[in-house]
């Protein structure tokens, strides 16, 4: 299964695989959130513009 991006900054990304979502720092290149969805995918995600914050979906 591949990750599919949600939503991106200039030091973020966060996406979805399968019913996981990962918040992946891009300075650091490390995963440094992950949670696993109840039931079903996320479809839809944003990340705030000053970085403070994330949102999920679906």
């Amino acid at each position: 299964m591949k990750a599919r991006p949600l939503s991106e900054t200039d030091s973020y990304v966060l996406f979805q695989e399968y019913e996981y979502v990962f918040l992946f720092d891009k300075d650091i290149n490390n995963e440094i959130w992950k949670t696993y969805m109840v039931y079903g995918d996320a479809t839809c995600g944003v990340i705030g513009l000053s970085n403070e914050w994330a949102l999920i979906g679906g």
